[in-house]
């Protein structure tokens, strides 16, 4: 008996192995955009009804795949300390900036937050700008210093603000470990 070797391409030696991988790669496609609309998703937590936040949409033919890649993004922003990056808003590319800290001072015109690497920046706040306590629409006269925030701004001026208690920042820190 001879042994000889298959020189036919994979797609070739069956049928359905090409189908599989071209499942298998629309699956990563699947998943790389609900990762990307994950993380545009939490980028524009707070962004209101601001003309340059970015709209994110995901389609997805697998709600597991959606499902597990929205899982394993979630961790990722929960480590997000600050940042600035560019987002296409509808006007055209947009710098945004994120911070998550402390509330060292607040005022109704301006928040200061401090990142747990030592970084702080103060962003204006405007009458635009949303800031939400405990998940409440709330005046920015309501943040209060020692809270948990998380800031996005665009030029120094906060668009959105989540400011937490810290009963409510220890009740999203237990559920993030229970999901997490």
């Amino acid at each position: 008996m001879s042994s000889a070797t298959d020189t036919r391409s994979p797609d070739t030696v069956s049928p359905g192995a090409g189908r599989a991988r071209r499942v298998a790669t629309a699956a990563a496609w699947v998943t790389t955009g609900a990762l990307a609309a994950t993380a545009l998703t939490g980028v524009a937590f707070a962004a209101g009804s601001t003309t340059d936040a970015p709209a994110a949409t995901a389609t997805s033919t697998s709600a597991s795949a959606a499902g597990a890649a929205s899982g394993r993004h979630r961790g990722v922003l929960r480590t997000v300390l600050h940042g600035t990056f560019t987002v296409q808003g509808t006007s055209g590319p947009t710098e945004v900036t994120l911070q998550r800290g402390t509330v060292t001072a607040a005022s109704a015109t301006s928040v200061t937050v401090a990142s747990t690497d030592g970084f702080s920046a103060t962003y204006a706040i405007t009458s635009t700008t949303v800031v939400k306590r405990d998940r409440a629409t709330v005046g920015a006269d309501k943040i209060v210093v020692g809270d948990t925030a998380a800031v996005r701004a665009s030029g120094g001026t906060a668009t959105g603000v989540r400011d937490l208690s810290p009963a409510a920042a220890a009740k999203a820190r237990a559920r993030a470990g229970q999901n997490g």
